[in-house]
């Protein structure tokens, strides 16, 4: 689903104007960034901006003259201040000269140097700006476990200290909790950001467009279709006043999403072709292909076998044009249509090659997914660690620093250290709960793409079988000529299943049954390799037939096998095989 948003900018809204900055000296400006009651850090914003608004390298060196140095000054506020607004002047150049090499390593150490140090003076007000920064940054660089890390820290922060009005990004933030797929948290953030973004201006309305749109496709994520429509159809006004085709067509398309999934195939198709026809014109080729491949499912549902089956291959076609850039989601999708449409077309071995790509696409996003929020978690215990180190050394040079208050101090210190601890262990037991659970739902993934895998590859052998059974009933009710004997004898003994497809077929044999062949041997230490496999296939309650076919023998073979297992297992007739395999 498209629903491209804007890339951040290290900068903040400032009351100043741009050209503010050159007509204060840097002696007033030293003032103004000393400042420890400028909460909202508006000085430093002011700054910030008009580095933004610089139209060119010499109005950008002209406000580098005026900048106080770097790290020179003894107080502590002008140090962090002045490492942001040095982090913003470093974007600009990377920006205006993008073949600097290592520009995007000094931006990141100067928010880390500023945020370290405002942890160090335990200034909430500076945390929460220091944070600010580095959650842009790292949404910038497409971080997103930092971004989201930092992001939810900051906004918790300038909410605390100063309301929600005041936090300017709740729209990037619930850009990355959709990407993340906390779609409850994103539409919490998208309507905070509706709330407060201003109802005049272009920039306002192209931003409100954004956001409708993902609070829309949170809201589509979750099932909630009619809310889905209704934010889709506000965001479609949005780029009709804005004349912005492009979102127009992404957004169509959004809503013919809703409309398949709604089955008004007719609607859908109407609205997935603009979003498509409009993605040509742009040369988003990747949204291009995700939008025909709906087409064609809606084809396929039409009965349109034919078409839906063009079309899924122009969609396969289009989603390579850009490889190394295409969206893994759309990737996802348009294999998943393939494995549907070939096989309503009767192209199963093209639907089995699918479903692998599919799976592997598929299991490929759910492992990134299960990482990060991992690597989320993991990053929170991290900085309540730090963060309590750093309380920690605090109070410890207050404590050298106060010597006469000792043992008041100490009582405090203790009290503040065992909160902290008891904090911490909370936040590792949560930490490894959660990573318990994202194993789990790794592993239940796992098993059934395994199972599904399998029946699949069962089904493509029972179609097989079925379609030799019924060619060699027609030439055995016929007078059959010498050929066409020798040609059922050659039906009779045709090998389906290779050494390479059992070594497949054994692989997600036990990802569904895990052990079964370690037991079996335990019970049958001699047990040779066929007689494992009849019992494999004999645990998945196939015909003789069907057995004879995959192993590439015949029926009396199946029969002599099975009856070699029964000795093997030391089981009379009298005992059902079938019943005895399925308790091992």
């Amino acid at each position: 689903m498209k629903f491209i948003l804007a890339i951040a900018m290290l900068v903040l809204p400032a009351t100043y104007c741009a050209g503010q900055v050159s007509r204060i000296s840097v002696k007033e400006w030293v003032k103004k960034l000393s400042d420890p009651d400028d909460k909202k850090n508006l000085a430093t914003s002011a700054i910030c901006d008009s580095i933004e608004n610089c139209p060119d390298t010499n109005c950008l060196m002209a406000i580098e003259q005026q900048l106080p140095v770097n790290g020179s000054s003894p107080n502590p506020y002008i140090r962090i201040r002045m490492n942001l607004i040095w982090a913003n002047v470093y974007f600009r150049y990377v920006n205006l000269y993008s073949s600097r090499s290592g520009s995007g390593t000094v931006i990141e150490q100067l928010i880390r140097d500023a945020m370290k140090e405002a942890n160090e003076m335990n200034d909430e007000y500076l945390i929460a700006y220091t944070s600010l920064h580095f959650f842009l940054w790292n949404k910038i660089t497409s971080n997103t476990e930092l971004a989201v890390t930092y992001g939810t820290y900051s906004a918790e922060l300038y909410e605390k200290l100063f309301g929600e009005s005041e936090f300017p990004y709740y729209n990037y933030l619930a850009d990355e909790m959709y990407h993340i797929r906390e779609y409850g948290k994103c539409k919490s953030y998208c309507v905070r950001f509706l709330h407060i973004v201003p109802a005049v201006g272009n920039k306002s309305q192209y931003y409100r467009m954004l956001t409708l749109n993902v609070l829309a496709l949170a809201w589509h994520r979750t099932g909630e279709y009619d809310s889905a429509v209704h934010y889709y159809n506000l965001a479609l006004a949005k780029s009709a006043e804005l004349n912005n085709r492009a979102y127009t067509g992404f957004i169509s398309g959004n809503i013919g999403q809703v409309k398949y999934i709604q089955r008004q195939y007719d609607t859908a198709i109407t609205l997935l072709e603009k979003d498509y026809h409009t993605s040509m014109d742009y040369q988003y080729f990747d949204n291009a292909a995700n939008s025909l491949q709906w087409v064609a499912l809606a084809n396929a549902a039409l009965g349109k076998k034919a078409r839906a089956l063009q079309q899924v291959r122009e969609a396969l076609r289009l989603i390579e044009l850009n490889h190394s850039s295409r969206d893994p989601g759309y990737v996802q999708n348009i294999y998943n249509a393939a494995v549907d449409i070939y096989r309503t077309n009767g192209l199963a071995d093209s639907a089995v090659y699918f479903s692998t790509l599919y799976q592997q696409a598929h299991d490929s996003i759910e492992k990134k997914i299960a990482t990060s929020s991992l690597a989320i978690s993991n990053m929170r215990l991290n900085e309540e660690k730090s963060r309590y180190n750093i309380r920690r050394m605090q109070q410890e040079k207050k404590s050298q620093l106060q010597q006469r208050n000792f043992i008041i101090t100490g009582i405090a210190l203790l009290s503040v250290i065992s909160i902290l601890i008891v904090n911490w262990q909370r936040v590792k037991i949560k930490y490894k709960q959660e990573r318990l659970e994202l194993e789990k739902r790794i592993m239940a993934t796992e098993m059934a793409a395994a199972k599904q895998q399998m029946e699949l590859f069962t089904q493509n052998i029972i179609e097989k079988t079925s379609l030799i059974e019924k060619l060699e009933g027609k030439m055995k009710d016929s007078n059959s000529t010498a050929g066409q004997q020798e040609t059922i004898t050659a039906l009779g003994s045709l090998t389906i299943l290779t050494e390479e497809d059992w070594d497949k077929f054994k692989m997600l044999f036990e990802k569904i049954y895990p052990m079964f062949f370690q037991r079996l041997k335990t019970t049958a230490p001699d047990i040779s390799l066929a007689e494992q496999r009849m019992a494999a296939l004999t645990r998945l309650q196939l015909t003789t037939r069907q057995m004879a076919s995959m192993q590439g023998i015949s029926p009396d073979s199946v029969h002599k096998t099975r009856q070699r297992l029964r000795q093997r297992l030391g089981v009379s007739n009298e005992i059902n095989l079938e019943e005895l395999i399925v308790g091992i």
